[in-house]
């Protein structure tokens, strides 16, 4: 099943909302993310994880970036190109933090949700080099 335009529409709404109502925008995403990881569509799955850790990172909510960050990669049937797109996205904004606290934290969430993966073993590693 291809959810794309879905998802257009959607990350464009959610982008619009955010500014507002950043709760309510990241809800209807995660709503709309079960849908597309249950019907396995990786690249909209991916896309979504993407739009919600770039919502968080332009608000500044590095504490909830770092809650969905560890959530969405232990769901249930998550998909791994998700997962993959979901970290490379989330490891962009690391240089971008505010404070070497907050950067630590953010660094430690990556490194504690990439264990074990192959998949991600690249940002791992430059996560680990970046300590």
């Amino acid at each position: 099943v291809d959810f794309s335009s879905e998802v257009d529409s959607l990350i464009n709404s959610a982008k619009e909302r955010c500014a507002n109502d950043l709760s309510g925008a990241l809800d209807s995403l995660l709503s709309f993310e079960k849908q597309t990881r249950l019907a396995s569509d990786a690249i909209s799955t991916g896309r979504l994880l993407e739009c919600i850790v770039e919502l968080c990172a332009e608000a500044g909510q590095w504490s909830q970036m770092s809650e969905l960050l560890v959530s969405l990669t232990k769901r249930r049937g998550q998909l791994k190109q998700a997962v993959a797109k979901m970290v490379q996205k989330a490891v962009t904004y690391v240089d971008k933090l505010p404070n070497k606290e907050t950067k630590l934290t953010v660094i430690q969430t990556l490194r504690d949700v990439t264990e074990g993966k192959i998949y991600v073993e690249v940002e791992r590693a430059r996560l680990t080099k970046h300590l």
